[in-house]
């Protein structure tokens, strides 16, 4: 191989690991804002005994 092509070769390496690096940044900035939603949402279930709670429907 001449000089040329291993340096091509060094290079994508590098730019596959940045880019790989990149990939696991955003999927975790997907899934903090994820568990931001999710915390949300069951912040707004209402509680059993709460006013406007859960209303039974057995009687």
């Amino acid at each position: 191989m001449d000089v040329s092509a291993l340096s091509s070769a060094a290079s994508n390496a590098q730019l596959g690991t940045v880019q790989s690096a990149v990939q696991v940044d955003v999927l975790k900035q997907a899934m903090d804002m994820q568990a931001q939603q999710v915390q949300q949402l069951l912040q707004s279930v209402p509680t059993p005994g709460q006013a406007g709670g859960v209303i039974n429907t057995y009687a």
